[in-house]
């Protein structure tokens, strides 16, 4: 479901809905956890812009997703990517409609 914010706001969230995924503590099924990612400092018009708007992403999915996972545990690296992958497309997205400027900025939720 999108709906539409400020265009002007220049930030949007990214949303999963989480499912224990990637933690040690286990997550009510249905609760949705937000980050916000702001880009209103970088020239879009830029590569090296887009690039710093593409890790922001990057690292606000890890952060939604319950941190980097214990690697050694392929359950949590399992769950980390199930809710990762998800949230990065849909933040991507995001970044290639705020990029070409075709829409106002949006928030997801999945």
């Amino acid at each position: 479901m999108f709906k539409l914010l400020n265009a002007t706001l220049a930030s949007f969230a990214i949303a999963v809905v989480a499912a224990g995924a990637a933690t040690a503590e286990p997550t009510a099924a249905g609760v949705t956890t937000t980050a916000t990612v702001r880009f209103a400092d970088l020239d879009l018009g830029q590569p090296a812009g887009v690039a710093v708007l593409r890790y922001r992403v990057e690292v606000a999915a890890v952060r939604v997703c319950g941190g980097q996972p214990d690697w050694r545990s392929i359950v949590q690296v399992q769950a980390f990517n199930e809710c990762r992958k998800p949230a990065l497309a849909q933040a991507m997205n995001q970044v290639d409609l705020a990029v070409a400027g075709r829409q106002p900025v949006l928030q997801a939720a999945r």
